[in-house]
This record gives C-alpha cells, structure tokens and sequence, in this order.
C-alpha cells in the first residue's frame, strides 16, 4: 500500500508538470489562429488518455491466461515506459519555442525556428509579423513585471495583470473557457461514478475508466460549446 500511495504522488507530480508546460509549449508554438483549439483539445485528449489507460489495465486484469501472475502487472508497467522513453528520446529532436529563444537572447536561432515551423521564408510577411509580435510581446511583459510606466512612475504588476485579464476581451474568453471547462470536469468526475453506482451499471473496476471517458467528454464539449463560436466572433 505505501508503494501503491507513493505511486501515486510521483505520478501526480508529473502530471501536474504536463498539464502545465505542454499548453505552454502548444500556445507558443502553433499558429495564433488555432493556438486556443489546440490548447483546448490538449484537455481532451488528457480526458481521453485516463479513460483508455484504465481500461487497457482493466482488460489485464480479466484476461484469464495472466490470473496470479507476475505478467499481468508487467504488462502494465513495462508498456508505457517504453512508450514513454520514445517520447523523451523524440523530444530531444523537436524544435524549440522561438519565444523561449527569444528570452534566451537567441534572435538568430528563434527566427530559424520560426521559419521551420512555419514553412515560409524569414522574408514573409507573416515569420516577420510573428517575430514582431514575439519581442512587443516580450518587451511589455518585462515593462510590467518591472513596475514601471511608460512615464517611469512606479504601478503594481499584479494590479495590471489583474487588470489585463479581466478587461481584455480575449484575456476574459479564455479565463471562462477555463471555469466552464474545469466545472464539467468536476461535475463529470463527481456525479457520474455515483450514478452509475445507484444504478447498477457498471462494476466497482471499471468505474474508474468510465470516469475517465465521461471526463473526456465533457471536455470535449466544453470545447465545441465555448470555443467555435469565440473563434467565429474573432
């Protein structure tokens, strides 16, 4: 049991780091057309992910011929490490973030990779756009994380971050996006295994992964709900 418990928090702390850095990584990598339907469809698939794992665990568990084996938790260790070990071996393979290049000090470099994830020449109108927008974007951060006025006056970061987030119409969007998205989720995750329970739908072992798809689902159509029609309106 206390392996079992410290499994648990090793995997939640990875986690946690996923769902933290990957929509970072997504948002300052992909397009800014589709930078909120990527970044949506990342929880999704998240959803998806918990469903499927636990029902690939489930199907070891039933499966006849590894019954009192030591098989049947290799299986399930052993797959996604090496899944996982592909993933991590690609990674060193993929491009940077120009963003991240850019408050790294490499100019040179983030253009480069720009130009490689976006297929066009550095002479585009749209590699020069991006590339602009990346270092004003940049230069206004540091400006108010500095606490500094365009007049050198002193102001609040967190009064303007604040300020950004909730009077910014896309900033706002985004910030309900997330409340309905998460409120689903939760409603998912806390209603759904109890209905099932009452109902007699399903048993004690593959509750976990119908909660995962339920999940999943929810997400999903937080995303179809909020997400195309705040596009269409941009």
């Amino acid at each position: 049991m206390q392996a079992l418990l410290a499994s648990c928090i090793i995997a939640g702390t990875g986690l946690g780091a996923l769902q933290v850095t990957c929509p970072i990584s997504i948002v300052e990598i992909v397009p800014p057309e589709i930078r909120g339907i990527l970044t949506s469809w990342f929880v999704v698939l998240m959803g998806l992910a918990h469903g499927v794992s636990t029902f690939c665990v489930y199907g070891v568990y039933l499966d006849p011929r590894l019954q009192g084996k030591n098989l049947q938790f290799q299986i399930v260790w052993i797959a996604p490490i090496i899944f996982m070990t592909l993933l991590v071996c690609s990674g060193f393979f993929l491009c940077e973030s120009p963003r991240w290049l850019f408050l790294a000090g490499g100019h040179e470099e983030a253009a480069k990779t720009l130009v490689r994830l976006r297929g066009q020449p550095a002479t585009s109108e749209r590699v020069q756009k991006e590339l602009q927008d990346i270092e004003q974007s940049i230069r206004e951060e540091r400006r108010v994380h500095s606490g500094d006025n365009d007049d050198g006056s002193s102001k609040s970061s967190t009064w303007s971050i604040m300020k950004e987030t909730f009077t910014v119409p896309l900033n706002l969007r985004r910030v309900q996006q997330c409340l309905i998205l998460y409120s689903l989720l939760d409603g998912a995750s806390k209603r759904n295994p109890k209905r099932r329970g009452n109902a007699n739908a399903s048993t004690k072992e593959s509750d976990s992964g119908d909660n995962g798809l339920s999940r999943q689902d929810s997400s999903k159509a937080a995303v179809e709900i909020w997400e195309h029609p705040g596009e269409r309106r941009l």
